[in-house]
């Protein structure tokens, strides 16, 4: 985001969470194994990834208002479900390593499930919080989102694209995905 908040306050939710995580981890008396070594790492490439997407948010809301409450409480309403729903599933996949036959990997996983609960939770309490604090950015003058997306890369105008797309056709999209899994079928 080529800006101090875009750094400072998804590192600081990431090591919010760790430090949460391990210190229920040392409070409930597990042992610091070789697995759970690696849980601020796993921590910190999985749980910044919440607080990117809100302030991806943030930073395209913020050129239709001046009300920095108001630019917070609609990137969390906007974005805020998409959020929830990736950390349900990270959390679930981590949470399968709890069935395995080795307690260190039980372990793990279930405090990477933990610290990704915890990296949830202050993604969508202290980052809004810190964002309401932090003064707004300079904002560019947009009169839409379309204009704001074709203002993107490569990349962010082609997703835009194909996201109208599958909103206008979707009955096209259907068929072309429904053709694609049958051609995979027999490859």
């Amino acid at each position: 985001f080529r800006s101090a908040r875009g750094v400072v306050i998804p590192a600081l939710t990431v090591v919010l969470s760790v430090l949460w995580s391990m210190g229920v981890m040392a409070f409930l008396g597990f042992p610091f194994t070789t697995a759970t070594s690696v849980l601020p790492i796993i921590l910190l490439a999985v749980g910044t990834a919440y607080g990117i997407h809100l302030l991806n948010r943030y930073n395209e809301d913020v050129s239709f208002s001046d009300d920095r409450k108001e630019v917070v409480q609609t990137s969390v309403k906007n974005i805020g479900q998409a959020v929830v729903m990736a950390a349900i599933t990270t959390v679930a996949g981590f949470s399968s390593l709890a069935t395995s036959d080795l307690t260190i990997i039980q372990h793990f996983g279930a405090f990477s499930a933990l610290g990704i609960v915890f990296a949830l939770i202050l993604t969508l309490t202290f980052t809004p919080a810190m964002l309401v604090l932090w003064k707004l950015p300079r904002k560019k003058a947009f009169k839409n989102r379309d204009q704001l997306h074709d203002q993107g890369g490569i990349i962010i105008r082609f997703m835009y694209r194909w996201a109208n797309l599958v909103i206008k056709r979707p009955g096209l999209v259907f068929v072309l995905m429904g053709g694609a899994f049958l051609i995979s079928l027999f490859l």
